[in-house]
């Protein structure tokens, strides 16, 4: 992400009781309520330094997979602190008012009810990522986007439609096999560096889900895009929906590297 962050507002600020919290709160754009959750580094209230945000997609289910696994690795010095961000509709299927079919999708011909990405990236650019710069001490040039399944055709989405909202995307095994075609014809948007975007495959991901990816992935190479910085990380024995702690991991990293000495 490029350019400085907004400083921090006293006004109507998210309150944070010890060192996480969670928050309904509604979107103008979209018109309907999120629950976002906020994990804050052990040492927030000791300066006033920035730190490197991890933003989950699906936070119902990867804020609480992820966030205690961040830590122990801030605990044992393998990682760096960060501000651990998860944003969730509250609940699982269309039934619990989970729209993230809708939210995380580019048009599709095959899933009447896909093509919300657009909709989605814009709230996060216009109400969600300037409110969290504003409140919390977030280094705009080391934010992550981390998504999984159809989380990951929102990261790829969004990485080449509107790169400079994070400094590095993340799709974890992208579910984008009903709508291939519209990310085959997808080009980066121009950015003053190449997006850093990072496609994390399972081996046992299902092959309706890797074939398409993988699909994806050869057209990309054999006309390369000079806009986007493409890195595949291979997951021997990786599933689909459980590739993201050993993903996170490693790529974590890049935006808060190892401590020299455990904490």
């Amino acid at each position: 992400m490029q350019g400085s962050a907004p400083r921090r507002s006293e006004a109507s600020p998210i309150r944070c009781s010890g060192s996480a919290i969670t928050r309904p709160s509604r979107s103008d754009r979209l018109d309907r309520g999120f629950h976002v959750l906020v994990r804050l580094p052990r040492s927030y209230g000791e300066g006033d330094r920035d730190y490197p945000m991890v933003f989950l997609l699906d936070g119902g289910i990867l804020f609480p997979m992820l966030s205690p696994y961040q830590l122990m690795m801030e605990v044992e010095g393998s990682a760096g602190e960060v501000v651990v961000v998860g944003i969730s509709c509250g609940g699982l299927g269309f039934a619990n008012g989970n729209l993230r079919a809708t939210d995380s999708t580019a048009p599709s011909p095959e899933v009447e009810y896909f093509s919300g990405a657009a909709a989605y990236q814009e709230f996060l650019a216009d109400e969600w990522l300037p409110r969290l710069r504003r409140e919390f001490r977030i280094d705009p040039d080391r934010a992550l986007l981390f998504g999984q399944s159809l989380g990951g055709q929102f990261a790829i989405h969004a990485a080449l439609n509107r790169p400079e909202l994070f400094s590095t995307w993340v799709a974890i095994n992208p579910a984008i096999h009903a709508n291939l075609p519209y990310f085959q014809a997808l080009d980066a948007e121009p950015a003053e560096t190449p997006t850093e975007l990072v496609l994390a495959m399972g081996s046992e991901d299902p092959s309706r889900y890797r074939d398409a990816a993988a699909a994806w992935l050869a057209a990309r190479r054999a006309d390369p895009d000079p806009g986007m910085a493409l890195q595949v990380i291979e997951r021997a024995g990786a599933h689909h929906a459980t590739s993201a702690p050993a993903a996170y991991f490693g790529i974590v990293r890049r935006i808060a590297p190892a401590l020299s000495e455990p904490n």
